[in-house]
């Protein structure tokens, strides 16, 4: 999985580049397919999720 990373450097110029995340399958979802998951991040929390074409999930309980 790959994101753009958008910054300003220490000087103010403005930068991109390209940033690949490991992830792994995950029953997230359990009514619903796995699909790749990353670890989260040292913020507050975020994670990055890829689910193949057709991937579908009915109504759930959200994850906590």
């Amino acid at each position: 999985m790959e994101y753009t990373r958008i910054y300003a450097d220490e000087a103010g110029r403005s930068r991109v580049e390209q940033i690949r995340l490991d992830s792994s399958p995950v029953q997230f979802a359990p009514a619903a397919l796995p699909f790749d998951l990353s670890a989260p991040f040292a913020t507050t929390e975020v994670r990055f999720a890829t689910v193949s074409v057709g991937w579908s999930g009915d109504w759930h309980p959200g994850a906590t």
